[in-house]
């Protein structure tokens, strides 16, 4: 694995291991040591206001957003509440499985075993 991998997955909050030390690669030689401390695992993506209207939007939903307009307009139209449904977990699918995705095949450590805290 390259380091900017390493690097890139802990930027988005999904390596479930902090980097402690790097021993770098000498001349001509493949062997590189990166020292691990297992880390707690980040929260799911959260539905933002945002992203809730934009699945709103995406589900036909044409009117203004605040005062209870789109409760209303869900409440009045169950295929709308239907598409603004599924959209919702769709992202939800997606977004768990860009997490699994990016977070690698890592290991889950057992602390018992290899925390050295303990």
């Amino acid at each position: 694995m390259e380091r900017r991998h390493v690097r890139r997955g802990d930027r988005r909050d999904l390596f479930l291991f902090e980097v402690t030390s790097v021993y770098p690669t000498e001349r001509d030689n493949i062997e590189f040591a990166v020292l691990l401390r297992a880390s707690e695992p980040p929260p799911a993506p959260q539905l933002t206001r945002e992203i809730d209207r934009d699945l709103a939007r995406e589900a036909g939903y044409a009117g203004e957003f605040g005062a209870g307009g789109f409760a209303t307009a869900l409440a009045a139209d169950p295929d709308l509440q239907k598409r603004h449904t599924a959209l919702k977990r769709r992202w939800r699918e997606e977004a768990d499985a860009e997490r699994a995705r990016v977070r690698g095949p890592w290991p889950v450590l057992d602390r018992k075993l290899h925390d050295a805290d303990q």
